[in-house]
């Protein structure tokens, strides 16, 4: 699982942090983030800091930057978080794919009921082959008698 790191900007400058937290992705990170916010702003204002000026910058272990998340975000709603654009975007993508599956799904049991009417149709076919031969041969060997 990828590490992210959760760094804390005020009015001050940045804090950053050196630990950081193994979670299973972006929006697993992001959430985390949300949740702290509520526990920060406490401590943010016990030390008289504005937590509406204070964001996270959450970063994978190399350092890039994945998301910014401004405290307003969650302090200014007063409802649960809502994902990024990007994470609604996953979510679009991912039905299309549940829908793709099922579309496959019905095509591979079509193309396996046609090709069951396939080979049906290969056996009449040589069957009547079969038969058009023998008579065939018979024809021939009465005109040869």
């Amino acid at each position: 699982m990828p590490w992210f790191h959760f760094h804390l900007r005020t009015p001050a400058g940045l804090e950053r942090d050196d630990i950081g937290l193994e979670l299973i992705g972006v929006e697993a990170a992001y959430l985390d983030a949300c949740q702290a916010i509520s526990t920060l702003t406490i401590d943010l204002l016990a030390k008289k800091v504005d937590p509406r000026l204070c964001s996270f910058e959450i970063t994978d272990s190399g350092g890039q930057v994945l998301l910014e998340l401004p405290f307003t975000e969650i302090l200014d709603k007063g409802h649960r978080p809502a994902p990024p654009a990007f994470l609604a975007q996953r979510r679009k993508v991912m039905a299309e794919i549940g829908r793709t599956a099922l579309r496959v799904e019905s095509l591979v049991e079509a193309l396996g009921k046609e090709r069951i009417a396939l080979q049906a149709n290969l056996r009449t076919t040589r069957e009547l082959l079969a038969r058009a031969r023998e008579i065939g041969t018979r024809a021939s060997w009465q005109r040869q008698t």
